[in-house]
């Protein structure tokens, strides 16, 4: 019996056990199992599903297989055409991977907004028909609002991929207080390139509109019917940093002066259409905006991602954010301290250009938000000098954009493509924060004047790439060559939301000179703050659509850049590559220029700026301000490595030069100015002319004196003298500044623009008025916006009806102040004219004021009308002294007590009956009493 239970056992073996082997085939041992059918959903509504999950990484040809969402390296979920001859594992899909963890926090009946992605335009009709508030957004996306129990309905759907809980409320994220052209190299395009100034150019900011009329931005504004209707400051501060015009003072001075630009609201936190795009002409489009912390591919991030593949030309600059001190909560980098906090699902985007915020000298910002991207990527690729937030940044390298695309398009007669100008910004970008690439500083600081001139010199290549092809391209290194750079950038297929890895289009960069190669730096993107500060390693990058190679001392000789096509689902892949290096035993400066102040923009201090290979690792940095006849030393062992030493420039007007000595060998900066800016006012301003004066400057032989016309500031007259009267007639314009020049015709910084109207300034009187002291002395004072013309002014003073000359004074300033001896004790009015040479007299308006002496107070008017308010006037008295007005009616009742807070207080009398009341004041030991009657009716 016991045999026989013995054969049985083994029967049943193996029976089953090949059942067992099929089912461990089909079956998958992963996390993304979750994601598999089950029996029980089959039996419900889930069998005619398309969609399958399979080992992405195994398939070869793309033609009959659709990827709809990567969840890691290997493993995605896809579409499978029916005549595919796919004979690997694949496991049928439920709905589950439709939704991100946003979707799963929410509760069943808050109202909230979704995005719907759909595959088949037909599905859309479906929702619409659905009794949903809906807003249409493109051919295969609905933004609705509703529950996410009426919202369940709809994920069964098979033409439905993604259901995306996004933020829908963008906030601005900082004002621009501390531009600064220097750190960034611009001033140096500047200095270079004065004809590079964005001409042929579009800017689009998307946020609110900026002031029209701001004399920085006016006269380049393109308008459309995209603009928001509510102009906000912000918005202006981002057209001042990308393009203003320095009409207003040096700090109004943007990077792309000439640029123009138009507007469009972010009010969907979506971009414009290809055809809105392209009607305008815009080829960059500045978002100094954000929302909150989202860590997912959603459909914002998948809109932009598509709009630079349908505009190929367009490039998208995003703020990184100012959420640098807050934590993830839902996503993969929940809870890790000081990473993953971009702000907003659009700066998960590949194909856009994220840029984050450092000091002057290199230092992270740490309430500005910081990478990786969701899955890993390396954001923000760049960061700018900015200590206010990270607007200013987005909007700064907006402008360098705009003059890369000025030059290209000079060159060539077309725009460059997005990649291309990409991959020189971040190819020329100086290592900044942890040694090499990081996610907190991307690929580096902007250096404008390095990526503008690795553009004219054709340091790059751009080709295109097909499945399993590799293209080489060839550079020739010098002898004595440092720090090569290599990056690759190309715009990647938009992914579909709720992706797990947002990258399609799978490229691989490396390096070879014959027999050493290299590739791609990396880094570890596992959610752990350590990991994730840890330095980058070489290896293969499957998630980034950006990839660098960098040598810090290569030899001579011939490299080859290689690029594989290692998995594209198109047909084929462009891409833009660029390459740079430095020569050893090399200085120069970028700041000062021949055309900067030091300070840069009047104030208090600079930094001297250079870039450096020379071998010493210290000089010494000297001025002279006699064209070096002598020199003064500043430093005598300055860290050249640095590339920047700080200085406070003396209190002096001068043109200058520096120096730095290393190694027995001198370098001299052009000749640039030291001063601070003078101040411009208004002498007068009549009807038919108008008065504008300044302090003289001793080392200034002469001064421009400039209007503004239509958009630029423009000389009106050269003058020797320190003011200038000016013929309305002549100018239309109300805006003025000075520029002063030295004996050689250089220029000093310029004073601040001035609107002449708004100086307080009338046909020369400013003010006239009277002043009682706390040693109770009355002084009558006019105040002038010049003397010139005046020979005397009149004080007049009011007796017996009629004002009568009081006092008569030759004006030494522009405050003349006379003490009066005989005034009332009560009301006093007086008046001043202004007599000129020419026989004309200008009057001032009447003065009233008040003023005791042999009492301290005074109760007017008295009697008083029934409701009328009743002043109580009082001498000035010491500082700390407690004044207190009490009022009794007859029966020794108080009625009214109140502390005066002024020498002027007035109390209503509409809750008191009329008749006779009995008042005291206080002040101190001074007591005053008397009686107040308010009438009858």
């Amino acid at each position: 019996m016991a045999k026989i239970r013995h054969v049985f056992l083994i029967l049943i073996l193996l029976f089953v056990f090949p059942f067992l082997g099929k089912a461990q085939k089909t079956s998958l041992d992963h996390p993304w199992s979750k994601f598999i059918i089950t029996q029980s959903d089959q039996n419900k509504k889930q069998e005619t599903s398309p969609y399958y999950l399979i080992n992405w990484s195994e398939v070869d040809d793309h033609s009959t297989i659709t990827l709809i969402r990567k969840l890691d390296q290997s493993y995605a979920i896809v579409k499978i055409d029916p005549k595919s001859t796919w004979s690997k594992n694949k496991w049928p899909a439920n709905n589950q991977w439709k939704v991100n963890n946003q979707f799963k926090s929410l509760p069943p009946n808050a109202l909230s907004t979704f995005y719907i992605r759909t595959l088949d335009e037909r599905a859309l009709s479906v929702v619409a028909s659905s009794e949903l508030s809906i807003t249409y957004i493109n051919a295969h996306t609905l933004k609705v609002q509703c529950t996410k129990s009426q919202i369940d309905d709809l994920i069964d759907n098979k033409d439905i991929v993604a259901i995306s809980v996004e933020s829908q409320s963008p906030k601005v994220d900082s004002r621009v207080i501390d531009l600064n052209h220097n750190v960034n190299t611009v001033n140096l395009v500047h200095n270079k390139f004065p004809t590079l100034n964005g001409d042929d150019i579009v800017l689009s900011l998307q946020e609110q509109l900026y002031q029209l009329e701001d004399i920085d931005i006016r006269g380049r504004d393109l308008p459309s019917d995209f603009s928001s209707d509510i102009v906000d400051n912000h918005a202006t501060d981002m057209a001042t940093i990308a393009a203003g015009a320095g009409n207003s003072f040096v700090n109004g001075r943007g990077v792309a002066k000439h640029v123009t630009i138009t507007s469009s609201d972010f009010a969907d936190v979506l971009p414009d259409s290809k055809a809105d795009y392209e009607a305008l002409n815009v080829s960059v489009q500045n978002h100094s905006y954000g929302t909150r912390i989202e860590n997912f591919y959603g459909v914002q991030a998948e809109a932009f991602d598509q709009s630079a593949n349908d505009s190929p030309y367009l490039l998208h600059v995003f703020s990184s954010g100012n959420l640098g001190l807050q934590q993830d909560t839902v996503g993969t980098y929940s809870g890790v301290e000081g990473y993953a906090n971009l702000s907003g699902n659009f700066k998960m985007s590949k194909n856009s250009l994220v840029v984050g915020s450092v000091d002057t000298v290199g230092r992270t910002i740490p309430f500005v938000s910081v990478g990786p991207a969701y899955d890993g990527r390396i954001k923000p690729e760049l960061v700018t000098y900015s200590t206010s937030g990270s607007s200013n940044s987005a909007a700064l390298v907006s402008g360098v954009t705009v003059l890369l695309q000025q030059r290209y398009l000079d060159e060539n007669g077309s725009l460059p493509e997005a990649s291309l100008i990409k991959s020189l910004l971040i190819n020329s970008a100086n290592d900044v924060y942890n040694p090499g690439i990081d996610f907190k500083t991307g690929y580096g600081n902007v250096d404008a004047e390095a990526s503008l001139q690795n553009l004219i010199d054709q340091k790059y290549f751009t080709g295109s790439i097909n499945q399993g092809q590799t293209n080489n391209h060839t550079i020739t290194i010098p002898a004595n060559a440092q720090n090569l750079k290599v990056t690759i950038v190309w715009n990647d297929p938009a992914a579909i939301a709720n992706s797990n890895i947002a990258l399609v289009n799978d490229l691989d960069l490396s390096l070879s000179n014959g027999t050493d190669s290299w590739l791609p730096w990396v880094l570890d993107p596992t959610p752990d703050a350590a990991l994730l500060d840890q330095a980058p390693i070489r290896g293969e990058d499957h998630l980034n659509n950006v990839e660098q190679i960098s040598i810090a001392n290569p030899t001579a000789g011939i490299y080859t850049i290689s690029v594989e096509g290692t998995d594209i689902t198109t047909a084929t892949q462009p891409y833009s590559i660029a390459y740079d290096w430095e020569v050893g035993d090399q200085f120069e400066w970028t700041f000062p220029t021949s055309t900067d102040n030091m300070p840069y923009d009047g104030e208090t201090d600079s930094y001297f700026r250079w870039r450096s290979t020379l071998n010493d690792a210290s000089g010494t940095i000297e001025y002279s301000t006699d064209d070096g006849a002598t020199w003064q030393n500043i430093a005598s062992d300055a860290d050249l490595s640095k590339g920047h030493y700080r200085w406070v420039p003396p209190e002096i007007n001068s043109r200058a030069k520096a120096r730095i000595t290393a190694g027995g060998m001198s370098y001299e900066t052009g000749e640039f100015s030291i001063s601070r800016p003078t101040r411009m006012s208004v002498g007068f301003n009549c009807p038919d002319s108008v008065m504008l004066q300044w302090d003289k400057i001793a080392e200034a032989s002469s001064y421009d004196v400039l209007t503004l016309g239509d958009k630029f500031l423009e000389v009106a007259s050269t003058t020797n003298d320190t003011s200038i009267v000016l013929s309305k007639s002549q100018f239309s314009s109300k805006y003025w500044t000075i520029k002063p020049k030295s004996s050689g015709g250089k220029s000093f910084i310029q004073s601040y623009t001035i609107d002449y109207e708004l100086q307080g300034v009338d046909c020369y009187l400013i003010s006239f008025f009277p002043e009682i002291t706390r040693d109770n002395k009355f002084f009558l004072n006019l105040e002038v916006g010049t003397t010139y013309g005046i020979d005397e002014v009149v004080f007049q003073r009011f007796e017996d009806g009629d004002f009568i000359d009081a006092y008569t004074v030759e004006p030494q300033s522009n405050i003349t102040s006379v003490e009066e001896i005989n005034a009332f004790q009560g009301p006093n009015r007086h008046r001043a004219i202004i007599k000129f040479g020419n026989g004309e007299e200008l009057i001032s308006q009447e003065s009233f004021i008040y003023y005791l002496s042999d009492t301290p107070f005074l109760v007017f008017p008295n009697p008083v009308e029934p409701g009328d308010e009743v002043g109580v006037y009082s001498k000035i008295f010491e500082a700390g002294t407690t004044v207190v007005f009490s009022l009794y009616n007859r029966e020794g009742q108080k009625v009214h007590e109140e502390q005066l807070v002024s020498n002027r207080e007035f109390f209503d009398t509409s809750y008191l009956e009329p008749g006779l009341y009995i008042y005291r004041a206080t002040a101190g030991k001074e007591i005053t009493t008397g009686r107040l009657v308010i009438m009858g009716d």
